[in-house]
Order: structure tokens, then C-alpha cells, then sequence
């Protein structure tokens, strides 16, 4: 039995030896080698965040909680998460696991819920005796993607900015029908494109859960909804002072774990998960000038993925974008640089306030 015993584990040993010994003499001869990515996605299919009283699926929700991750988005998350172990197979040492990883979320239970799916599914590939490393979620506001802790010096810049735009008063003007349609049908308070989201929510997951549309709004309208808000996300960073205090914290980080492979201060490959809310992947594609696709609200379990590459001594940053089906990835073209983009052009094209210090958040 003791010798059996011995034969087993002598056999995990190997794999995992031989399995990394592999994976360091694919790096060593490789002229295009990956050095970092950083994937950030939004949460899984969920449930609405409000009840509507004229809603034909509120017992269904009721039932389920508000704001719950659906089966249907544990699932795509915990594919994405089955996609990624495919895709960085031959990066993640396995007996490296914990180093290797790391994983942020925003502090909402389904953002939290969705990043352990996609953790899940990472590891549920490796060998049953390697993969029980216990990988945490880092919950802290500082490294979020989209700083979402208040902020009275953005809401100030905001509310100035829409005040003094009159494209945004006009805009409100020529969606007023829908503004009322939406009010006379939810019973939500809309007045505004900026309170669009808040009163389609239901919708937008009954849509996503394949539940159909409500009988009061056609695709039509759908689509006219979803125009409003992609302009709610828009006026979020459509000056600099705003993209600046909204995003430069996460944009400031990223640069950061990218340089320290530019430097040659860091060696081992890396892979940074964050959970996210969902308006940071079209302003983080918008800010960095992606071109070959329009940013837009993106659907729940999308997902941009951001790796850093050594190709023959350049530093090489190429973007993804998942809309929608897991692992079906569209290549980004970034303005002025295309797919192909060397680090030292990212920091060119970045806009000049995104690369400074964040202003202070005081009034």
C-alpha cells in the first residue's frame, strides 16, 4: 500500500516538474513572449437591482433576491474563467498559482460572486491535487477598477459640465417621448437620460435572461434605451478634468504593473482579474482611443483583456474585446497605433490628464 502510495505521488511530482520545466523552456525560446495581462470583466447575468410593480416577472424576482447572480451567469462566468486557464495554460506555473494571480472586485456581492466563478473555473482544469490554492478577492477601493468611493469634487464637475453643455439639454428635449414611456410604463421617475438606468434595469436583465422585452417597448425603443445609456457613460469622462478624477487611479496602476516589465524589475508572468462595473470597459476603451469598434455599454460577462508582450526585445500591448459569447475575442486597433501597439505609443496617446496625478476629490 505504502509503495503505491509512493508511486502516486511520485507521479504528481513529475507532472508537475516536467509541466513546468516546459513551460520555462517555451519562454526562454519564444521571440513573442507574454509578460502580463489584465482582464477586466463585467459581472455575470443577474437579477434586476429594483422591483417595478408593473413588472410580469417581479414574483420571479422576489423569489430570487435583487441583484443576484442568475445560474445562467454563475455559468458564463465560470466558462470565462475555463476560457482564461485555456488561454494562459502554458503562462501559469501551477506550484505558482497564488503568485501569480490576482484578483480585484468593486465591493458588490455580484461583482464578488462572479470574480470567484471566474477563480473557479480557473483552476478546475489543473490537477485535483495542485489546484486548491485558496486565491483571494481584493476588495479595496484603491485598486477598483472605476473608483466608485464619493467623490464631491467629480459630482460637482459633472453637474457643471451637463448645466453649461446644451447638447445634453437638447438631448433630454428629443427623448422626451421615451422619457415618458418609460415613466408611464415602470412607474420610475424619468426625466432625464441620466435616469434611464435606474428605471430599465428590470429590463435589461429580462433581455438578458431571454425573458423578451416588455409589451409597452419594441426593439425599437430597446434600442433607443440602449443610445441613452451609452450617453450616460459618455458624459461621465467627456471632459478631462472628469476622465481624470473618474479613472486615472486604475489607468495609473495599469501603467504601473506594465512598466515594471519594461524596466526588468519584474520577470514572472502575471494575471490581474478585475471584476468590474460595467461602464469602466467602454470609458477605458474610449480613453485609449480603441477604433475599430464603437464602446458601448457593454452586456453582462464582457470582458477586455489588455496583454503585455516581449516580441524581439519591443514591448508590444495588444487589447481584446469579448461582447458577448465567452472566448469569441475581436482584436483592438488603437487610434494612431493599431493592433500592435508599442508601450512607449500607449503613453503618447494617452490623454495628458489621464497620466497625471489624480486632482483631489474635495470641493
Amino acid at each position: 500500500m505504502k509503495l503505491i502510495q509512493f508511486e502516486i505521488n511520485w507521479l504528481i511530482f513529475s507532472f508537475v516538474f516536467v509541466f513546468s520545466s516546459a513551460q520555462k523552456e517555451q519562454v526562454k525560446n519564444d521571440d513573442n513572449e507574454l509578460l502580463l495581462s489584465i482582464v477586466i470583466f463585467r459581472e455575470g447575468d443577474r437579477t434586476p437591482l429594483i422591483l417595478q410593480e408593473n413588472d410580469p416577472f417581479m414574483e420571479k424576482w422576489v423569489a430570487s433576491g435583487l441583484g443576484i447572480l442568475t445560474k445562467v451567469g454563475r455559468k458564463k462566468m465560470h466558462s470565462f474563467g475555463k476560457y482564461l486557464q485555456k488561454r494562459y495554460k502554458t503562462n501559469l506555473d501551477p506550484i505558482k498559482l497564488r503568485k501569480s494571480i490576482t484578483v480585484h472586485s468593486v465591493e458588490y456581492d455580484r461583482h464578488i460572486r462572479s470574480a470567484r466563478e471566474v477563480i473557479t473555473g480557473l483552476l478546475s482544469t489543473f490537477p485535483r491535487s495542485i489546484r486548491r490554492p485558496y486565491i483571494p478577492i481584493i476588495t479595496d477601493s484603491t485598486e477598483s477598477v472605476r473608483m466608485i468611493e464619493p467623490c464631491p469634487a467629480y459630482e460637482k464637475e459633472l453637474q457643471n459640465f451637463i448645466h453649461k453643455n446644451n447638447t445634453f439639454s437638447q438631448l433630454d428635449l428629443d427623448e422626451k417621448d421615451i422619457y415618458n414611456l418609460i415613466q408611464q410604463n415602470t412607474k420610475c421617475s424619468c426625466n432625464s437620460f441620466r435616469d434611464v438606468k435606474k428605471c430599465v434595469d428590470p429590463m435589461v436583465c429580462e433581455r438578458s435572461e431571454g425573458l423578451g422585452l416588455p409589451s409597452w417597448c419594441n426593439e425599437t425603443c430597446y434600442q433607443r434605451v440602449m443610445h441613452l445609456l451609452d450617453m450616460d457613460w459618455k458624459v461621465e469622462v467627456s471632459d478631462p478634468k472628469l476622465l481624470n478624477l473618474r479613472m486615472q487611479p486604475f489607468v495609473d496602476l495599469m501603467l504601473k504593473k506594465m512598466n515594471g516589465y519594461v524596466t526588468g524589475s519584474e520577470k514572472e508572468f502575471q494575471l490581474f482579474l478585475y471584476s468590474s462595473i460595467g461602464y469602466a470597459i467602454p470609458v477605458l476603451m474610449d480613453s485609449i482611443g480603441v477604433d475599430n469598434i464603437t464602446p458601448h455599454v457593454p452586456k453582462f460577462g464582457a470582458a477586455l483583456i489588455v496583454e503585455l508582450r516581449d516580441v524581439g526585445g519591443k514591448k508590444i500591448v495588444n487589447m481584446y474585446y469579448q461582447s458577448s459569447k465567452v472566448g469569441e475575442l475581436k482584436k483592438l486597433s488603437i487610434r494612431g497605433c493599431g493592433e500592435d501597439c508599442e508601450y512607449s505609443e500607449i503613453l503618447k496617446l494617452l490623454p495628458p490628464l489621464l497620466k497625471k496625478k489624480r486632482l483631489s476629490c474635495a470641493k
